[in-house]
């Protein structure tokens, strides 16, 4: 379909995956992402155990590859696609629902007084024979119209109000697979809860006017009575509905801005300002080995730090703060390794430079410590106090990444000088 991004692709060729696809020099392995269409009736849930059963037998022919934590999740593309925005549009949602009870209570009550107003008129109509239906249809009526008006005047702020928030939503915020649109669906949820809001908050002012006490209305003495008692206390009440829903509203709005100001001023451990990033992704057919990839990143990272202007430049395969490579580690100490893992991010000497990140002990690796063959970490303060038991980290600790090959590759926080 048009709207179709899974992969940001232009052209789908068929592969079948093989083992022998790994580059014996790589350090991390080749991931696949599966997607399978379900058959009529089959779950999610049930999905998930049938991949179980597959996932235990490949254990037993790849331990390595399967150890005894390893689970299988299955979920669906909606949910993997947005469903880390769920919660946020929930929240969302439930503050326009207040708003949408404290907009019902206003009209309720204008609706009202405008029925206590026209209790004399009432009165006349059902001492000539209007039944009381009669009078509660018309008043159900005119509640519809005011509903449906209002419906059409916020579709079409909505409208224009969604077009201007798109175009200021930073790229990639939001993924590219959720529908933003008023589509008919949209409408027609619109006019659903027009037509619900209508006859909720309209029977109540449309009962309260048609009451069969010809009477009152009709003697001028009636006004000020026990008949406007009941009706002052009436509003009252809804007046009291509206405070309510207006302060806890107000005290979301409040929290939200709390943790909003919160969050602008929480120390991210780096500095982002006047940091550019480029993606400059290369053809796999012409950089298959990390010594052509270097080959071509490192005379493009010399002609950057000899621009005017550039104080430092770097390459690396994740921005912060979005994590890296997931995997196992392997920690000197540690009786079971299948418990641990760790987030790796790849990046050239000049990374800690560029971002500013201030370092509690120890030093970044140089060029010398990139390109050649004993491998150095530099680790957070996360993993020093979970896996080493010390924060900051000594330097000279050493760690393995069991998923790296052809053989395990031992990564050693580099020394300070």
């Amino acid at each position: 379909p048009p709207r179709f991004a899974w992969g940001d692709a232009d052209l789908w060729i068929p592969e079948k995956p093989s083992r022998a696809d790994q580059a014996a020099g790589a350090p991390f392995r080749r991931y696949w992402f599966l997607l399978g269409d379900l058959r009529p009736g089959v779950t999610v849930a049930q999905a998930e155990a049938d991949l179980e059963v597959v996932s235990h037998r490949l254990a037993t022919v790849y331990p390595k590859d399967y150890p005894k934590h390893f689970k299988m999740e299955v979920q669906s593309l909606a949910d993997m696609v947005v469903g880390r925005f769920r919660a946020t549009l929930f929240i969302v949602l439930a503050a326009v629902g207040l708003l949408l009870l404290i907009g019902c209570g206003n009209v309720a009550n204008l609706l009202l007084a405008r029925a206590t107003a026209r209790e004399k008129e009432f009165a006349i109509r059902a001492a000539l024979g209007a039944s009381r239906w009669r009078l509660v249809r018309q008043l159900l009526v005119e509640s519809l119209v005011l509903a449906l008006g209002g419906a059409t005047l916020g579709a079409l702020m909505a409208w224009g109000g969604l077009k201007a928030l798109v175009a200021v939503i930073p790229p990639r915020i939001i993924p590219a697979e959720a529908v933003i649109r008023l589509n008919a669906s949209v409408l027609l949820f619109t006019l659903a809860v027009a037509v619900v809001t209508a006859l909720v908050f309209g029977l109540v002012p449309a009962l309260h006017a048609s009451r069969r006490d010809l009477v009152e209305p009709l003697r001028d003495s009636g006004k000020g009575t026990t008949g406007g008692f009941r009706r002052g206390r009436l509003r009252d009440a809804v007046v009291v509905l509206e405070v309510a829903l207006s302060l806890a509203l107000l005290v979301g709005a409040g929290l939200l801005m709390r943790s909003f100001v919160a969050l602008r001023d929480v120390e991210l451990g780096l500095s982002p300002d006047h940091v550019l990033v480029a993606r400059l992704p290369l053809p796999q057919d012409r950089y298959k080995t990390a010594e052509q990839l270097a080959g071509f990143y490192r005379p493009l990272l010399a002609r950057l730090k000899a621009l005017p202007g550039v104080v430092e430049a770097t390459e690396t395969s994740t921005l912060p703060p979005y994590g890296g490579i997931r995997s196992e580690v392997e920690v000197a100490g540690k009786t079971d390794p299948e418990k641990w893992n760790a987030v790796v991010q790849l990046c050239s000497e000049g990374y800690f430079a560029v971002v500013r990140i201030a370092f509690l002990e120890g030093r970044t690796f140089n060029e010398a410590e990139v390109s050649g063959a004993r491998k150095v970490a530099v680790v957070n303060q996360t993993f020093a106090r979970k896996y080493l038991g010390k924060t900051p980290a000594p330097s000279g600790n050493g760690a393995a990444w069991p998923s790296s090959r052809p053989s395990r590759t031992r990564w050693r926080t580099p020394r300070s000088r």
